[in-house]
Formats: structure tokens, sequence, C-alpha cells
């Protein structure tokens, strides 16, 4: 959000809020047909799609935007984690989730 450019720009971002991890811990805990692992993130994001949500959402922070999409071809994951969504799982949204941590972050003083 300072305008900083990271050298990561092909990479993704598995997001998760910290409120869906509370919720799937409570689910699985309580649910004895689930077994194995379990992915727990609303989406695995690329990092130029992450800057340009925040972009858009905050366009008074000068966030550094990836200018070449070097990846297009990547198909972007939806639904990641399906097991805990067949369980009764909801996924807070990516944008919601990023809203509340930059308010947050506002409030206290960091941004």
């Amino acid at each position: 959000l300072r305008g900083q450019k990271l050298d990561m720009e092909p990479f993704f971002v598995g997001c998760v809020d910290v409120r869906d991890v509370a919720q799937s811990l409570v689910v699985l805990y309580e649910n004895p047909s689930a077994q194995g692992r379990h992915l727990c993130m609303e989406s695995a994001v690329r990092l130029v799609d992450f800057h340009d949500e925040l972009a858009n959402l905050y366009p008074e922070f000068p966030v550094h935007r990836i200018q070449e999409d070097k990846q297009g071809w990547v198909v972007r994951s939806k639904a990641p984690s399906k097991k805990l969504i067949d369980l009764g799982v909801r996924f807070t949204p990516f944008d919601k989730t990023v809203r509340d941590t930059v308010d947050c972050l506002r409030n206290k003083g960091e941004i």
C-alpha cells in the first residue's frame, strides 16, 4: 500500500480470513466424516490480481501495479477448498477480507 515494488510478480497468494479458519476448525471438529487434509482458503490469487484489487479498492494509496501479466495463461483457482465448502463452510469473499484488513490497519495507525 506504500507503492513499493515486490520482486514476486509471477507468484500466487493463498488468501484466507482468520474468521474462516476458526469456522473451518469448528466444522471439522464437529463432523466425524471429515478426514484427511483440507485446504483452507477462499481463493488462490495471482499477485498481479491482488495488486489490481488493492489499487481498485484503495485508489488513494500508491499501490504498485504490475504492468505486464507474464502468466496470463494460468487459470485462476476457484473454490480451492471444495472439501470444506461441501462440509458447509462459507468463505468470506476476498475483497471483504482485504477491506477489513486495511480498515483494521488504518484504525491501528499502521497505514
